[in-house]
């Protein structure tokens, strides 16, 4: 209660502020943050080893002390989102919202494949803002008030939420019914809940949830993602991906297009690393020859 209190009273006080008050603030206290935070620094900096071994300590730690200020950064824009998605300020949204239209002619619905790059949520919140009716993954918070508030403003403009729990079947009632699901696939699996496919060169547990619902409805994957630049958030939008009309091997399938959108994913994050959110332990499964080998 007292941890919902206090985002309530920060989100009104943000939202009340200028957006270049608000961000300077919360990235401010972000960065404090980095230095007192050593389990995330840790975890950055062992998983940049693992994508850019070529990188040396100094940029390790530079890309590191801009993650941690992003986090600022995406908050104070999530208190001013309802501004930014009417000013106009997020570029590319009307480019998702065509590129809808004409995969959704088909009639079986479109998914987009998306990450946790620069502001991916308000991102979500322009699409949906714009009249493209989605529902989007995500993992519940532990705070439910909180997680209730954000949900809400998701609700607000437009995007519904859907659990990780949710049946196949009732995604794909959705899809059928020519709705837009949304799924980020960067974050790990445990073992049965994902397969391995490579992420940098090294093996990483995918969910293969987005590729089950392609094969399953027979949608089209629209792979979407959020930059930011000197102007502000833009989103990118890539061409199509569709899945085989009649695989002789659904599983096998699954694991193709599942190694395919990761490779889409590591583009993106290839293309601007310190907008991605290197602290998510993302090599944390390992496969069990790779862990039988190491004992």
């Amino acid at each position: 209660m007292v941890a919902y209190g206090l985002l309530r009273a920060a989100w009104a006080l943000g939202a009340a502020l200028p957006l270049a008050v608000t961000r300077g603030a919360l990235e401010g206290l972000c960065s404090l943050a980095s230095r007192v935070d050593a389990r995330h620094r840790r975890v950055i900096d062992n998983n940049l080893r693992q994508a850019f071994p070529s990188w040396d300590a100094a940029q390790r730690n530079s890309c590191s002390r801009v993650v941690f200020r992003s986090w600022g950064r995406m908050m104070a824009e999530l208190m001013h989102s309802r501004a930014l998605m009417a000013n106009g300020s997020i570029r590319g949204v009307e480019k998702v919202a065509a590129a809808v239209d004409e995969l959704a002619g088909a009639g079986n619905g479109v998914l987009i494949l998306t990450a946790h790059s620069a502001n991916f949520e308000l991102m979500a919140r322009a699409v949906g803002n714009s009249g493209v009716a989605m529902s989007a993954f995500y993992r519940p918070m532990r705070n439910r008030l909180i997680n209730d508030f954000l949900l809400a403003q998701r609700s607000e403009a437009g995007v519904s939420s859907v659990g990780r729990g949710s049946a196949l079947r009732e995604i794909v009632s959705v899809l059928a019914a020519g709705g837009v699901v949304a799924a980020p696939l960067d974050q790990n699996q445990g073992h049965g809940r994902g397969v391995f496919v490579e992420f940098f060169g090294r093996p990483a547990c995918t969910s293969t949830m987005l590729a089950r619902l392609s094969l399953a409805s027979s949608a089209p994957v629209l792979p979407v993602f959020a930059s930011w630049d000197s102007d502000g958030l833009v989103i990118d939008v890539r061409r199509a991906v569709h899945p085989p009309l009649s695989p002789a091997d659904r599983r096998q399938a699954a694991v193709d297009l599942t190694g395919s959108y990761t490779e889409l994913v590591e583009q993106q994050v290839r293309s601007r690393p310190e907008q991605w959110n290197w602290a998510h332990r993302r090599w944390k499964t390992r496969p069990a020859a790779e862990t039988a080998a190491a004992e």
